[in-house]
């Protein structure tokens, strides 16, 4: 059987027919392969220790671009927007738009102009009290006005008053 493969092979191929096998077969050593194992192993390991390093960094490295810019642009977007609230948030602080002007100036302007304020802002501000309206007129004319008034008044808006 040897025989006809060993012709069919010179037929196919005549150069690898030539080729002699070696007539010894090396022998390994019965801790070759426990060895080798070990051998890999260490090696495997010296060159991943190599490899992977701590490496300590200043914090001066912290303050350079990092590789990925999104997280520059939002931390950028995120400062700018803080510097933004904080310069346009509205100050509770209102000017006093009086405080060049001297208090008799002030008097004599509402005096002259006095058709022009309603009396409730007068007492806002504190300029009149609710009393020192009605301290000029003596009580009889109140009356006579009110009276008046009144009398002038139908039935609802009267019902709306009281």
């Amino acid at each position: 059987m040897k025989e006809e493969i060993r012709k069919e092979l010179e037929e196919i191929a005549p150069k690898l027919a030539r080729i002699q096998r070696p007539s010894e077969t090396p022998e390994v050593e019965n801790t070759y392969f426990h060895h080798l194992r070990i051998d890999v192993l260490n090696e495997v390991k010296a060159r991943e220790a190599a490899r992977i390093r701590p490496v300590r960094r200043g914090w001066w490295t912290y303050l350079s671009l990092p590789k990925k810019p999104a997280l520059v642009m939002m931390a950028a977007s995120l400062a700018l927007l803080i510097v933004a609230v904080f310069w346009l948030w509205p100050t509770h602080e209102e000017p006093d738009v009086f405080a060049g002007i001297e208090t008799d100036e002030l008097y004599a302007y509402i005096e002259e102009n006095i058709d022009e304020f309603e009396l409730s802002e007068l007492v806002e501000a504190g300029i009149l009290s609710q009393r020192s309206l009605f301290d000029d007129v003596e009580t009889e004319n109140l009356e006579n006005y009110l009276q008046e008034e009144i009398e002038t008044l139908d039935d609802e808006e009267l019902n709306m008053i009281l």
